[in-house]
């Protein structure tokens, strides 16, 4: 079960999720809107976090390492998707599969085309090494044994929300 927890609880192994903003998000967030009307717009970008106040983030054009201070705290989300934490040996395991992988851009078109499509045409979704951010951490959550979504749907950050009674 995921749950929203304080940022202050925050720890490795969880996720956080960032106040959506720009282009990108106005346009892809009111298609999801449209179809998931109890989605709130308010989380959009999302990381997990790999280390003590480090997370992996999917940003243009490789995945890095950031601090999560770099970021405005009122915007941030915090959900715990494992009730016991990670090993290290799971964290490094992690961050050696994905830092440095290519961001995905493309994927947001196709994730947005999905969910108009939900629940009538489910299409695979292309595996390779490369993210946006919700791949990201759902493919995290994978690695931490907390399964959000089936590897072949499209990543929806509403997936990861319902699961946490959000959305």
């Amino acid at each position: 079960m995921i749950q929203r927890i304080l940022l202050s609880e925050a720890r490795p192994g969880d996720i956080l999720a960032f106040k959506g903003e720009g282009f990108l998000f106005e346009i892809l967030s009111r298609i999801i809107k449209w179809k998931i009307p109890s989605w709130d717009r308010e989380s959009w970008h999302t990381a997990p976090i790999v280390a003590p106040g480090i997370i992996m983030d999917a940003q243009w054009p490789r995945l890095k390492l950031s601090s999560i201070s770099d970021f405005t705290p009122e915007t941030i989300r915090a959900y715990r998707i494992t009730e016991v934490p990670p090993t290290q040996e799971q964290l490094d395991s992690f961050i050696s599969f994905t830092l440095g992988c290519r961001y995905d851009w493309l994927v947001y078109f196709l994730t947005a085309f999905a969910i108009l499509l939900r629940p009538k045409i489910d299409f695979w979704r292309i595996i390779n090494r490369s993210y946006d951010c919700w791949e990201c951490a759902f493919e995290f959550a994978d690695f931490m044994g907390s399964e959000i979504s089936h590897n072949y749907n499209y990543p929806n950050l509403c997936d990861m929300l319902h699961l946490a009674g959000e959305c």
